[in-house]
């Protein structure tokens, strides 16, 4: 073989060998750039009213320093409320390890909110996987979390979170129990003014000792009515576990919104177990008042 073949040979392998070289590390690349795609950050912790999501990593049931710092504003914002948490996993994992580690990540928030306040009172509660709905990476991450709420009468939940000038309580027989055991010992704020409707009227009310919930839900005719006390610009929550119950209306819904309206009263509404078109009649006077509402347990 002449110098010159052999030459040829040699820069030949050199270059296959340069080649292949590149070739490799541009695979690499691309494999690390995969692998980086596939990389998912955990969403970010919110309070949402009376709610607070705490979101964990993968088989973790570690709480880390901003899901502690966002737990403790949460419990400053309650500090005298139950609290309820729920604990939920993605659906990758056996169904007993993820219940095991819901309940971790359960009594793991539980401990933090007693280190806040030693004889707070907290239920805890694992879903596992069973709640799941991700079926991506980035699904699951929307899966792996703790969501904190106020527990209790959905009476007590919404007062917190809706103070009033004026505030109108159903009186009504439904109302006896847990329900009325709520609203009449509630710490309502210290100027703020109490009525009580029942089928005789509304009731101005300072101390609810003596008083029992009995008739019907006369609920138009009583909001109109205490609109008629208040002084302009005040705003009312209304307080009611049922439907109106008289068929003989003074007050419509649309007589409310008017008078509402031209007083400038934002109205908000606390109820629970109202029918769907019921519902829709609350939240049309809240939303046309400038009020807001807080409504649980509908019927059908």
């Amino acid at each position: 073989m002449d110098r010159r073949r052999f030459l040829e040979i040699i820069g030949l392998t050199t270059i296959g060998l340069a080649l292949g070289i590149e070739g490799e590390a541009e695979a690499r690349r691309k494999r690390k750039k995969a692998r980086s795609k596939q990389v998912i950050v955990t969403p970010q912790n919110k309070i949402e009213g009376d709610k607070l999501t705490l979101y964990f990593t993968t088989n973790s049931d570690t709480l880390q320093r901003n899901d502690i710092n966002i737990l403790r504003k949460f419990y400053r914002e309650h500090p005298d409320s139950k609290f309820l948490v729920e604990a939920y996993c993605d659906p990758r994992g056996e169904e007993d390890f993820n219940l095991d580690l819901g309940d971790k990540r359960a009594k793991g928030v539980e401990q933090y909110l007693h280190m806040f306040k030693r004889d707070m009172k907290v239920r805890t509660v694992t879903y596992g996987e069973s709640k799941a709905k991700g079926d991506n990476l980035r699904q699951y991450a929307q899966d792996r979390k703790a969501i904190i709420i106020l527990d209790g009468s959905v009476f007590g939940r919404g007062l917190d979170v809706l103070p009033a000038d004026y505030y109108l309580i159903d009186g009504s027989s439904s109302m006896q129990g847990e329900k009325w055991e709520v609203v009449s010992t509630y710490k309502y704020p210290d100027k703020s003014k109490r009525y009580v409707f029942k089928d005789s009227g509304i009731i101005p009310v300072t101390d609810f000792s003596g008083m029992s919930p009995e008739g019907g839900t006369p609920l138009w005719n009583s909001i109109g009515r205490v609109m008629k006390e208040m002084d302009s610009g005040k705003s009312l929550t209304v307080l009611t576990d049922g439907d109106d119950t008289y068929g003989t209306r003074r007050y419509t819904p649309e007589k409310i919104i008017e008078i509402a309206k031209s007083r400038n009263i934002p109205i908000s509404m606390i109820a629970t177990g109202v029918r769907a078109d019921t519902r829709r009649i609350l939240e049309d006077i809240v939303g046309q008042t400038s009020g807001k509402i807080y409504v649980e347990n509908n019927q059908n």
